[in-house]
């Protein structure tokens, strides 16, 4: 097997700043859903995929490396915190 190539299963290792986007979109998405502390509460168990009535969050996507990484971490975190999200494109005509 080529040293690239992970063993059958297992997920290649998070990179130190996925980790931190990811850490830090955890830590706001409570607050950019406008969740209560119950509500909070309630959603921090993780589901396989939230309610259609789960609280809805959007991210603004230009395309840039920054905000690529905003919505794969959004993406990644929102349905394990019991909330949609979704994208909203912005072209910055630059």
């Amino acid at each position: 097997m080529p040293s690239d190539e992970q063993p059958h299963g297992r997920r290649p290792r998070l990179t130190p700043p996925i980790a931190d986007v990811r850490r830090a979109v955890r830590s706001v998405l409570p607050d950019a859903a406008g969740l209560t502390a119950a509500a909070e509460r309630s959603a921090s168990a993780p589901r396989e995929a939230p309610a259609t009535s789960a609280p809805f969050v959007l991210v603004a996507l230009s395309g840039g490396a920054d905000s690529l990484a905003l919505a794969a971490a959004t993406a990644f975190e929102a349905p394990r915190a019991g909330l949609r999200a979704g994208a909203v494109i912005v072209d910055h005509g630059l």
